[in-house]
């Protein structure tokens, strides 16, 4: 964190001490010299600036011409998509020099995080309300262009924390902090809040606000509309994020006690927590079938369900789709419904409409988690895994302490056959979120390393956690019997044998038997992931663990099935990773 200034014109931002230009969170790369040219320009943006000025200051004592002059700034002009008829950002004063017009905000604050609202009302049950403000305040926030903003899920952590404001600051590396309080809560809400310099700890800006309780999303809107205007921050012009409901009016105070609750038992990752989130959220678009944010939150625990393998995924995917569809319909300024579709898109193979979503998503809002995730997969599909990981990097910047926003890095690195960063990168997620556990994961990486024996005590870690006996004993006999690759067999065996029974994720199946060396049975499993939609399979051209078969004719039938008209592209690409290695 530092305090040099950031400048910010529409939807631009440049920081002085990253020494970059961005759009709408995207980085610009230009030449140092027309950086150079760029800022000394926003920073005078008062008067005009003559050639003679720029040619002495932007280039020191490096003599050149008023040509040289002329080409940087075409560049820079291109760059910003500006030329010199419409001049929107730099105007050509003849004979003389440049003046630039844009309006420029400057501010010190690049990044902030909302902590969670005290509930000091005397009533606990306000307690989720009071969560729920704190949710969409977070939303309303993301409206403030060029602004950092820490994902919720980071800041739970630090309710009722005794840590000092400036530590839990650089904690989220960020500049600011917002903390709120729910006084009361009947026909009137009544909100303080307070901004703080997470640097310095001196206190920005407090208000108190007090308004009919059905009004409280305007409230909120007003909240952060203050906040930015504190710091110096604009609001994305209009149909940038779009509002927290879809419509305008009042809202029942009971939809935001339902979100609120849905959200919070979404976090737990458990099956109860998922299920009893979904119905949560149900309620609340029951209420308000025009709360975008409800209807996106309720795409994303339909997926969850799916994803972690409590319900059938083929059935996870269409609720998923459906629900995120409503939150487009209700409103299609809200980047969450576009971010969920995006998903929807992508585990059934279409990857270049998710990544135009996710795109999409990212436009209205660049801080969006689940849509920087989407992008860095698209970037990877694109055979540019250097900034795909890059990507993944930010977004563990931004959202620390969400289990969801952390594990991707791994992951890819995994992916990436980056076995030993993968495993740095997996011990620092673990070490900050350690209720997450993390060992099929390991298991995973040193089996690739060919760690066979850490392999399987991070398998028995895991089966013990969940107390499956019956799995513990095959992992055991197989392994007396024939070593690492017999405990895998006997795993598989027991796994599939349940199977018939009970529903078992097939793609996990495959993996165990893909690990024992088994071609046939390997590929019967993925076929079955195929045919329930697995989100898994949508990577079978990265999983390390399935390269044994990558010559084999049923397995290039499986990726034309799994990615359709982009079959070959990856074929290609899934030549070129293992051809890196």
């Amino acid at each position: 964190m530092n305090q040099q200034p950031v400048y910010r014109f529409d939807d631009f931002m440049v920081d002085t001490e990253a020494w970059r230009l961005s759009r709408a969170g995207r980085e610009i790369h230009l030449d140092p010299v027309v950086l150079k040219l760029l800022l000394y320009l926003v920073t005078n943006s008062d008067r005009l600036v003559t050639r003679r000025e720029l040619m002495d200051t932007v280039w020191g004592d490096t003599v050149i011409s008023e040509s040289a002059l002329f080409k940087a700034v075409a560049r820079l002009r291109k760059a910003l998509g500006d030329d010199a008829a419409t001049h929107r950002y730099i105007a050509t004063v003849h004979s003389q020099g440049y003046r630039f017009v844009a309006q420029v905000e400057a501010t010190s604050v690049r990044s902030l995080a909302v902590l969670p609202i005290k509930n000091l009302t005397g009533d606990a049950d306000q307690g989720c309300y009071a969560d729920g403000l704190h949710d969409l305040l977070i939303t309303e926030l993301y409206r403030l262009r060029g602004l950092g903003i820490t994902s919720r899920q980071s800041t739970l952590r630090y309710r009722d924390s005794l840590q000092s404001l400036t530590d839990i600051a650089a904690e989220l590396g960020v500049d600011a902090l917002v903390e709120g309080c729910l006084l009361h809560r009947g026909e009137q809400t009544e909100l303080t809040l307070q901004l703080i310099d997470g640097r310095s700890d001196r206190h920005l800006w407090a208000e108190r606000y007090s308004g009919a309780t059905p009004g409280i999303l305007d409230m909120i809107a007003d909240i952060a509309t203050a906040i930015g205007n504190e710091i110096g921050a604009a609001r994305l012009p209009p149909g940038a994020v779009g509002s927290i409901r879809g419509r305008s009016g009042p809202v029942d105070p009971r939809a935001i006690d339902a979100y609120a609750g849905g959200t919070t038992y979404l976090e737990q990752l458990s099956e109860d927590g998922i299920r009893t989130a979904i119905g949560q959220l149900e309620t609340a678009v029951a209420i308000e079938p025009g709360f975008a944010q409800a209807w996106a939150q309720l795409a994303a625990a339909h997926a969850m369900e799916g994803l972690f393998g409590f319900t059938p995924p083929l059935d996870a995917i269409e609720m998923a789709r459906t629900a995120a569809m409503h939150a487009i319909e209700a409103d299609e300024r809200f980047y969450g419904g576009h971010s969920a579709l995006g998903w929807v898109r992508l585990w059934t193979g279409d990857i270049d409409g998710a990544c135009v979503l996710f795109r999409q998503a990212l436009r209205l809002n660049p801080s969006a988690p689940a849509a920087m995730h989407g992008e860095a997969d698209c970037l990877m599909f694109n055979g540019d895994m250097e900034a795909s990981l890059a990507r993944l990097h930010e977004l563990v910047a931004i959202s620390p302490y969400s289990v969801m926003d952390n594990f991707p890095l791994p992951s890819h690195l995994y992916m990436a056959r980056r076995y030993d960063e993968a495993i740095t990168a997996a011990n620092a997620m673990q070490a900050r979120l350690p209720q997450f556990p993390m060992h099929r994961f390991f298991s995973r990486v040193y089996w690739q390393q060919g760690l066979y024996d850490q392999a399987l005590a991070e398998e028995r870690l895991e089966f013990d956690r969940r107390g499956d006996r019956v799995v513990l004993a095959a992992l055991a006999e197989g392994c007396a019997v024939s070593g690492p690759t017999g405990a895998m067999r006997a795993m598989a065996e027991t796994l599939a044998a349940r199977a018939a029974e009970s529903y078992v994720e097939p793609f996990n199946i495959a993996g165990a038997f893909a690990r024992a060396g088994m071609a046939d049975e390997t590929m019967y499993w993925l076929d079955r992931a195929v045919e329930n939609g697995s989100y898994e399979m949508h990577y079978i051209a990265f999983w390390p663990h399935l390269d044994f078969l990558r010559d084999d004719g049923r397995y290039r039938g499986l990726v034309e099935r799994v990615y359709g008209p982009k079959a070959r592209a990856i074929r290609e690409l899934e030549s070129s990773v293992r051809r890196r290695v």
